[in-house]
């Protein structure tokens, strides 16, 4: 209930939110998805089910989070944080990303081959 008082909004806030935990938790997190990624928990679902529950980068079944376009917006599917992460950190740049893959499959520990190889 909205009263003029703003000190007051906030205690009622406040109250709301310890009496009623999950649907406080339950309603930030439909926030976020609409306001985020303008997805429903419904179309979250969705995409867990096609994904069967796997990250599309590492392929384990692990907690998974919204992966999206950061030029479009769109949502692209459901990575866990790490792989979600690392696309972040590669400015989501194919050609980083190809990169770093050459640079692994060149320099791999053990290989006689790859070991300390410098040439790019």
């Amino acid at each position: 209930m909205p009263y003029k008082d703003p000190e007051r909004n906030r205690a009622y806030a406040k109250e709301w939110r310890k009496r009623f935990p999950d649907r406080h938790k339950r309603n930030r997190t439909n926030y976020k998805l609409r306001s985020r990624y303008d997805i429903t928990p419904e179309e979250l679902k969705d995409l867990k089910i096609l994904q069967n529950n796997l990250c599309l980068g590492c392929y384990k079944e692990v907690p998974l989070c919204v992966d999206h376009c950061h030029e479009t917006g769109l949502v692209r599917g459901l990575l866990c944080r790490r792989c979600n992460a690392a696309i972040g950190l590669a400015q989501e740049d194919l050609q980083i990303l190809k990169n770093l893959v050459s640079y692994l499959e060149s320099r791999r520990l053990g290989d006689a081959e790859g070991k300390g190889n410098p040439s790019p």
